[in-house]
């Protein structure tokens, strides 16, 4: 009895006084949600917050099971991603996929990005919209609606024009940075892979600007080395910068 457990599906709202179950006497439980077979069960059977919060962090654990992506190829590193973590995120998905809204599928979504910043060396807090840029791979959602061969739903929709509009908002000096004009850092061991991606995401701005703190780059940051108008790349052309890879060491510590 202690293991025995009861959910009453409903619409909305509280039990009913009369909502009661004994068995032998002893009162069973009544529960908000129960997990059958892998999948949570929500009461309404349509809301699945918990099951993809439960999917999300069961797939960012097995992600750690990667150790150092960094220094494996980016290809290897994605492949690794499909065969060990993308089908702990993914289970359940055909039952559940027409009652996701757009948000949990942006909550579904993150978990692809979130192990390619450890491939990539980035900082947690990066915009996954550079990610996904950088490693030249396709959304997460994408990746299962196609795999499973899902349904174009309205809350899918809803999510790809979202995400439509957040590539749009990218900076266009972004695709001429090392990162996207060659492949050679996505390669086996690449010691300067993180400081090659970090320039293409924030271009070390808030090392070089006057103004302290991690901001985006305006028409009145300064160079606190050289003067200049800091443009969120000034560093590449800073006559006050050495290297890159200073730049780097600078920021997070080597």
């Amino acid at each position: 009895m202690n293991k025995t457990e009861a959910m009453k599906f409903r619409r909305g709202g509280r039990l009913a006084a009369s909502d009661t179950l004994h068995v032998n006497r002893t009162s069973v439980k009544f529960v908000n949600s129960f997990k059958y077979l892998g999948v949570i069960l929500p009461t309404n059977g349509r809301a699945f917050l918990e099951h993809i919060t439960d999917r999300v962090r069961r797939a960012l654990v097995a992600s750690v099971g990667i150790r150092t992506p960094s220094k494996l190829s980016l290809r290897t590193a994605l492949i690794l991603f499909d065969i060990k973590v993308a089908p702990v995120a993914s289970y359940g998905i055909e039952i559940i996929w027409d009652h996701l809204s757009s948000a949990l599928l942006e909550k579904l979504d993150r978990i692809k990005p979130a192990f390619l910043k450890r491939a990539l060396g980035l900082h947690r807090s990066s915009l996954n919209r550079y990610v996904y840029l950088l490693s030249d791979t396709s959304l997460f959602v994408e990746d299962l609606k196609r795999r499973f061969k899902l349904a174009t739903t309205p809350a899918y929709l809803e999510f790809v024009s979202l995400w439509e509009r957040k590539m749009a908002e990218i900076n266009p000096d972004f695709y001429c940075t090392g990162a996207m004009t060659s492949e050679a850092w996505k390669g086996a061991n690449r010691t300067n892979r993180h400081v090659v991606t970090r320039f293409a995401v924030h271009g070390f701005h808030h090392v070089l600007c006057a103004t302290v703190g991690f901001h985006e780059p305006t028409d009145v940051c300064t160079c606190s080395r050289c003067g200049e108008n800091c443009h969120k790349y000034h560093a590449a052309v800073c006559a006050g910068v050495f290297s890159l890879g200073s730049l780097s060491d600078q920021a997070y510590g080597g």
